[in-house]
């Protein structure tokens, strides 16, 4: 099983809106998720950058280092993709934009094309209105806490 080190941000707006992407396993038809923008760490770089640059590839929006305000939580999580078991290891950040966050095409590798479908800007209520599926699955109460600062950070999560 390959572990793969990964750096996500939770990007919260002047609004408190919150920044997720579509995803999908190509293999898998008919399954979606809304998830953290982020991934997998390249050689030499850390998780903040990761983050950071995974965000520009994912969604076009171009975060920057000073942009970042902490380090929420950690969550460890195997999950199944195009066919093999991985063992995620990512660090969460938070990063406050406002309406002049600078947006460019989103620049993916050709092989996430086909599992990141899109982005969207979700408030708190369409958030916990919603019956889609969120990774983590406690998402949504994990937001409001952020948004309403009543948790202790960073937060240590693991799922099966």
């Amino acid at each position: 099983m390959s572990v793969r080190i990964c750096g996500r941000l939770l990007l919260v707006s002047a609004d408190n809106r919150i920044l997720l992407v579509r995803g999908t396993d190509p293999d898998v038809p008919d399954v979606y998720w809304w998830a953290l923008p982020g991934g997998g760490v390249e050689t030499g770089e850390g998780t903040r950058a990761a983050a950071i640059r995974e965000v520009a590839e994912e969604t076009g929006y171009q975060v920057t280092p000073e942009l970042l305000c902490r380090h929420l939580w950690n969550r460890e999580a195997r999950y199944q993709y195009r066919g093999q078991t991985y063992h995620a290891r990512e660090s969460v950040f938070l990063a406050r934009v406002d309406s002049t966050i600078r947006r460019l095409s989103p620049t993916m590798p050709d092989e996430e094309r086909a599992t990141i479908l899109g982005c969207r800007w979700w408030s708190r209520a369409e958030l916990a209105d919603q019956t889609n599926e969120f990774v983590p699955a406690r998402l949504p109460e994990l937001v409001g806490h952020v948004l309403d600062n009543t948790l202790h950070w960073p937060l240590t999560l693991a799922e099966p």
